[in-house]
């Protein structure tokens, strides 16, 4: 999904520093996954796998947020706090 107007997102304000610089390194694809150092080197996208699971699956931003086995612990944890903030306000 890509953004189609430059607006202030809600959770720039509930992330903290740290966090809130890596996830926007990691949405500006300012980052080494493999699809975008793939795209560097010039390989073909379908040999841009994920190097941290054994799905086969292309590494790129959906499959490490919404798919990808080692980050179940992380998503649980703050996908849901983030969405859980931004839909009922600071609990």
């Amino acid at each position: 999904m890509y953004k189609t107007d430059h607006t202030f997102e809600k959770y720039f304000d509930i992330i903290d520093g740290k966090l809130l610089r890596s996830f926007v390194n990691f949405r500006m694809c300012n980052n080494v996954l493999p699809i975008v150092k793939g795209r560097w080197l010039r390989q073909d996208i379908n040999n841009r796998k994920c190097t941290l699971c054994n799905t086969y699956e292309v590494g790129d931003e959906c499959h490490y947020i919404f798919k990808c086995p080692l980050f179940t612990d992380d998503r649980v944890t703050y996908i849901y706090w983030v969405y859980k903030k931004l839909l009922f306000g600071d609990v």
